[in-house]
């Protein structure tokens, strides 16, 4: 299922009290074995919901049209495809 930027900002808001303005900290849990707060500040809501979307959710949105690999934001597929060996 896609996850949309109004659908993450209601759920931050509803449902962990995340601003909807001004710095915003991500309380999502780690999946690592101690299960730390992941803790990342962001200047606002987008920059969390964008940091949870591409880090905790692993949504992938962009494609490399040489190697086939896969980019969860723009900017970082067209770092990729400065460099593809492909």
């Amino acid at each position: 299922m896609p996850v949309s930027l109004p659908y993450l900002e209601e759920h931050l808001y509803n449902t962990h009290q995340v601003p909807r303005d001004g710095s915003s900290a991500c309380w999502a849990v780690a999946e690592a074995e101690d299960a730390r707060i992941c803790g990342t500040v962001c200047r606002d809501l987008a920059g969390i919901v964008t940091h949870v979307k591409t880090v905790h959710l692993k949504v992938y949105q962009s494609q490399c049209g040489f190697c086939l690999k896969w980019y969860s934001r723009p900017d970082s597929l067209k770092r990729h495809t400065d460099t593809c060996p492909s």
